[in-house]
């Protein structure tokens, strides 16, 4: 991301907090569109073009929290199902396609509107398509059968238990969008509690955006870091995740 690209995606928020639905008497803040996607495909490492897709394209797999006129706002619940999709796509090598066949018949047979976020999404029976279930010494595995039985679809499941923190209710409070698949590295994440929700440097309240911009504006990571008082090697994972190369 260069600096005309970091202006377009962060101006872009700042330019219209105007337009932002305001929380409702008794709504879940989780549910409260906040995130231009411009601004959520940053946070969550997407290219922006696929999250348009996947929110507003002709075969879209989710639907935006708020969307009015031009104006269009996703919550973190949206951004967290996004999220779960690009680490089924990208590290797991999901077809999107069959992705959505199987969400749409969830849908439209059960109650469930996120099926995404719910925590046992390896047992639901619409997945059954892309997984198989079976024992091996008295212990269930479940495998992609869409990819020649290379994927274990537990260790997806496990992985998504160390990058999404749940409430009481197993509902999402907290994502680790930086963190790659074999890594237990979390240098960035996203809480709805904090700085309403902005993609923060792990256990701080420093946005991730601040510390990148000062990357482009000419500073070191051993000077970012210096003036925060916090690892460099974490300083320099923050900058790396706005700056990975997007699949």
């Amino acid at each position: 991301m260069n600096k005309r690209t970091f202006r377009r995606v962060f101006g872009y928020t700042a330019a219209v907090p105007r337009l932002m639905p305001q929380l409702a008497s008794g709504q879940d803040k989780r549910e409260l569109g906040r995130y231009s996607i411009p601004e959520a495909a940053a946070f969550i490492s997407v290219p922006e073009r696929t999250m348009r897709n996947w929110f507003l394209g002709n075969h879209r797999i989710l639907t935006p929290a708020y969307q009015h006129d031009r104006a269009i706002f996703l919550s973190f619940f949206d951004v967290t199902e996004a999220y779960i999709i690009e680490s089924l796509r990208t590290h797991w090598g999901f077809d999107p396609r069959k992705l959505r066949a199987a969400l749409a018949r969830l849908r439209s047979s059960t109650r469930f509107t996120r099926p995404l976020l719910r925590k046992d999404l390896a047992v639901i029976p619409e997945f059954q398509n892309l997984i198989a279930t079976f024992s091996e010494k008295g212990r269930r595995i479940h495998v992609d059968m869409a990819h020649d039985g290379n994927l274990v679809f537990d260790e997806f499941a496990q992985t998504m238990a160390m990058r999404i923190d749940r409430d009481s209710k197993g509902k999402p409070v907290r994502i680790y969008p930086g963190a790659d698949k074999d890594s237990d590295n979390t240098p960035v994440s996203m809480d709805p509690d904090v700085m309403s929700g902005a993609l923060v440097v792990t256990g701080t309240r420093i946005p991730a955006a601040l510390i990148y911009e000062k990357k482009l504006s000419g500073k070191t990571a051993e000077q970012i870091a210096d003036s925060y008082r916090l690892n460099r090697d974490l300083i320099k994972k923050v900058i790396q995740h706005f700056e990975r190369e997007k699949p």
